[in-house]
């Protein structure tokens, strides 16, 4: 190990020496699928290999007085991206570095889940105040990716000079390794359910996509004509009877009732602000309520988090779902604000839910394959076929977008599944480390398939891929 990094050390000094002379900035880039034998055998696929793997370069450029870098963290898992990006910052803080930061979810893919996926990871981290420069990369037109970006950034420097949020930390959290907040299971609330899905609405429409139907709606003053099947219903508590499959909601105004209504669970609209002693004492002695945490403030996601810090430090385990207040016209918008705005609270492990409420003119069912979208793109709860793909590039030597669209139409069913769709030979088969199974561009009119690492079959003729890609995942040969 030590023989390795003296040899780093040696090739790495003469490219600094030359920079120097040249006033060449460099960037420092690891990723995820690409470490190296030296730092698997230690670390092994880790966020702790990814910061030292770009610690051992950093380490060489401090020494030499050279700070004209920029470092970029690539992994396509969200999680891993915002864990390494976190971790590295505090390394990079106790070993005196102040290098700027890249950021971006490589490989994100094309459509709602590449902005989703993109927002959440680059959104919670800019939240923090990490990043310097970002990009979106989508498998799109190029021209596509800047106002993806420019809408994030846009909508979280907008939080900036908010009003002071007085929450203390709670004892025991390490941010930079977060675990899953320890709560009672109400039902299929909290504990080691899959976060829930909560939607609102009187007036929802009939067709829903079988993946993406909500646990529970929250139907307000009455129950709507026409039930949903598999469905569970919320009602104000003022006005609930008891009905099979429904649950009351109270707010503060309702806390004194709360003792007379036998349900197994009881939903709890609430804010940070209005936490009081009294409510702390009602949550206390009602592990089946479910917090439904509420906030109107210019940091929101400051809000969300202070109200489960609080919990935390009270000894609280009541389950919390973050409800989420938007009036969006355009899907994209919605897509990029909510899920930078849910993105902290996943990656800190405190979502046992989401209520997603859009005021706007887009579909109850878009709104609602936005939220199971979140959920997904935070590696918390899967609904659908996982794609990884490249934004392409000159090595990408087939139509990446006409393809996309084909392994979608054949795989989607495939929930569970990761796909990665990956132009050439270069990058595809690091690039694609988490998927299960990769489509990697291998020549002019040529693909490869790959078994998560393992090239399985060469040189296949694109016009015959997606079918072979089929009989790999299935293990059926297709006639």
């Amino acid at each position: 190990y030590s023989k390795e990094l003296e040899g780093i050390h040696d090739h790495f000094i003469p490219f600094l020496n030359i920079c120097k002379e040249n006033h060449t900035a460099i960037r420092i880039g690891v990723n995820h699928g690409s470490l190296s034998d030296r730092i698997m055998s230690r670390y092994g696929d880790t966020a702790e290999g990814m910061v030292e793997s770009c610690m051992e370069f950093l380490r060489i450029c401090k020494e030499e007085d050279f700070t004209d870098v920029v470092i970029s963290i690539k992994a396509s898992n969200t999680v891993v991206m915002v864990r390494t990006v976190r971790l590295l910052v505090a390394v990079m803080g106790e070993e005196g570095m102040d290098f700027p930061l890249h950021l971006g979810v490589t490989e994100a893919g094309e459509g709602e889940d590449g902005r989703i996926k993109s927002a959440l990871g680059i959104g919670a981290l800019l939240a923090d105040g990490l990043g310097d420069t970002i990009r979106v990369s989508l498998s799109e037109e190029p021209e596509a990716e800047i106002p993806v970006a420019r809408k994030l950034m846009d909508y979280v420097l907008w939080r900036r000079n908010h009003l002071y949020i007085p929450g203390l930390e709670a004892e025991g959290f390490n941010y930079l390794s977060p675990s899953r907040r320890r709560t009672r299971a109400v039902r299929n609330i909290g504990r080691e359910n899959l976060p829930v899905v909560i939607a609102f609405g009187q007036e929802r429409e009939p067709e829903t996509d079988p993946r993406f139907i909500p646990d529970y709606v929250y139907a307000g003053r009455a129950l709507p004509n026409v039930l949903e099947a598999g469905t569970e219903y919320i009602l104000d508590a003022d006005v609930w009877e008891g009905q099979e499959s429904t649950w009351p909601a109270f707010n503060h105004g309702r806390l004194f009732a709360v003792n007379s209504y036998p349900s197994a669970l009881k939903f709890f609209f609430i804010s940070y602000p209005a936490l009081t002693d009294e409510v702390i004492s009602c949550l206390k002695v009602h592990p089946e309520m479910v917090v439904i945490s509420q906030s109107n403030h210019l940091n929101r996601l400051g809000e969300h988090r202070a109200l489960v810090h609080q919990l935390m430090r009270e000894g609280l385990q009541n389950p919390v779902v973050f409800f989420q207040h938007y009036a969006e016209n355009n899907a994209e918008d919605l897509q990029i604000k909510a899920a930078a705005d849910m993105g902290g609270v996943i990656f800190d492990g405190f979502c046992d839910g989401i209520f997603l409420y859009n005021q706007g003119e887009l579909s109850s069912n878009a709104t609602d394959a936005i939220a199971f979208g979140i959920l997904q793109a935070g590696c918390v709860r899967t609904s659908k076929t996982e794609y990884i793909s490249c934004p392409g590039c000159g090595r990408t030597l087939f139509d990446l977008q006409k393809t996309i669209v084909r392994v979608k139409a054949a795989t989607s069913h495939l929930k569970g599944v990761k796909i990665a769709i990956m132009g050439c030979i270069v990058n595809g088969p690091s690039e694609m480390a988490d998927a299960d199974y990769g489509y990697v561009g291998a020549g002019r009119g040529r693909i490869s398939l790959y078994k998560r690492r393992e090239c399985i079959e060469k040189n296949i003729p694109e016009e015959n891929a997606v079918e072979k890609l089929m009989e790999l995942i299935t293990g059926i040969a297709l006639p």
